[in-house]
């Protein structure tokens, strides 16, 4: 079915369209509550016959005819905290824009953050003053370290999974894990600030084994409803060899950054 106001794609258990908010109660009272399978194909392609498997959408507007991005990032941030395996398997997405501003915004938060906390650090000592520089240097490297493990779930996606998810769903997964990575990483810099250093230390170790294990987490999902083209542990072995190459970029980047921040001093 689709939306009398937006024709985008609604299922029978849609009380309001995920994409405008229309109140969809008397359109579905009205339906025999089957879903023609070319709406199926028209929404997302999985590349399946059979598309219950990922459900229906559980993503309802919170304001009735008030479709706001502010509206939907919190419903997506609110999905991503609750439910994130549900969400995974469900066919409904948020829309791209969505799926980015929302962990580029909290990758922002995290830079501002990082600054405020190693100014204050070395507050102290008129040497060490840290400059706002630093804050745009945390954000590139973080979205440059998310952009790159998100290149690498899609082409395992494409070059493994039989029938590949399409682009924008991957998107919508990847991000929903990496709210909660995102805000572990946050945590931990909170409570560096408050000076709870092993309690900092710990969540931010929680935050980076979810980072590394997001993208498999995905795939696998993908793997387990659309079949892959190779056996697991092949499929594990080319993640980690993808992820190594991932931060070797990141890696090198980052030294030669500081060797071109650290050297003009080497001379005095």
């Amino acid at each position: 079915m689709k939306c009398p106001r937006c024709n985008g794609p609604i299922f029978e258990n849609d009380k309001f369209c995920g994409e405008c908010g229309n109140d969809l109660r008397d359109v579905t009272a009205q339906s025999d509550g089957k879903v023609p399978e070319s709406d199926y194909q028209e929404s997302a392609e999985f590349g399946r016959a059979e598309h219950s498997q990922y459900g229906t959408s559980t993503t309802e507007a919170t304001t009735v005819n008030q479709p706001t991005y502010l509206n939907e990032a919190f419903e997506f941030i609110k999905s991503a905290i609750v439910s994130p395996e549900n969400t995974v398997k469900e066919k409904h997405i948020a829309s791209p824009w969505i799926s980015t501003l929302v962990p580029t915004a909290l990758l922002f938060l995290l830079s501002v953050l990082t600054l405020i906390v190693l100014r204050s650090a070395t507050a102290p000592s008129a040497y060490l003053e840290v400059e706002i520089s630093v804050m745009f240097q945390v954000f590139f490297y973080s979205i440059l370290t998310f952009s790159l493990f998100y290149l690498v779930l899609l082409l395992m996606n494409k070059w493994i999974v039989k029938n590949p998810v399409p682009w924008d769903k991957v998107l919508n997964d990847y991000a929903l894990l990496s709210v909660i990575v995102i805000g572990s990483y946050i945590m931990a810099v909170l409570l560096l600030w408050i000076k709870l250093y092993e309690i900092s230390l710990v969540v931010s170790l929680i935050g980076s084994i979810i980072f590394y294990i997001a993208p498999i987490y995905i795939f696998l999902k993908y793997a387990e409803y659309n079949n892959s083209k190779l056996d697991t542990f092949y499929s594990l072995f080319i993640y980690i060899i993808l992820t190594a190459v991932a931060y070797y970029i990141v890696i090198r980047m980052v030294i030669a950054e500081i060797e071109n921040t650290v050297a003009p001093y080497w001379f005095y």
